[in-house]
């Protein structure tokens, strides 16, 4: 037998039991992952900086993230534009300006959207989304926080 056919062999046994143990391999490949992280702090940070400038600073990768958003939200791209130019292309809650292009400012554009009806409400800054999303959309919590810090002023 050959060193070709050998090398061939062998590759078609290891697929054959990485299929079989799928769960085994996967714990295995995490644990891995996790420990050669802790021993190159370094290499993951250089590893990220490279891919945040291939997929995120070039803007390649939010398009994609836009484009999906829109669809998901049934938005065309003339109504999200629409939707940008009527807050003045700032965050529909603290006015803060908030790029068209995320590589633009460090907050974020998100499209928020109503979690029961799936309807669009408007356009965020991440931390006002995030923040309306940690007090689960709740306009009576919301109230009672509002009181909360009025209490304190």
């Amino acid at each position: 037998m050959s060193p070709e056919e050998k090398r061939k062999r062998r590759n078609e046994y290891a697929k054959q039991y990485r299929l079989k143990n799928l769960e085994k391999v996967r714990k295995y490949r995490r644990e891995y992952a996790k420990k050669w992280r802790a021993a190159n702090p370094e290499k993951v940070l250089e590893l990220n900086r490279k891919y945040h400038q291939l997929h995120v600073a070039d803007g390649r990768y939010t398009p994609r993230r836009r484009a999906y958003s829109q669809w998901r939200y049934g938005l065309t791209e003339l109504e999200f534009k629409n939707l940008l130019k009527s807050q003045n292309n700032c965050c529909a809650i603290c006015n803060y300006p908030i790029a068209y292009d995320p590589a633009e400012t460090e907050k974020q554009l998100t499209i928020d959207h109503c979690h029961s009806t799936g309807k669009v409400r408007g356009l965020l800054c991440r931390h006002c989304n995030s923040g309306l999303g940690q007090f689960g959309d709740s306009t009576e919590t919301l109230a009672k926080a509002i009181q909360y810090l009025n209490k304190l002023k």
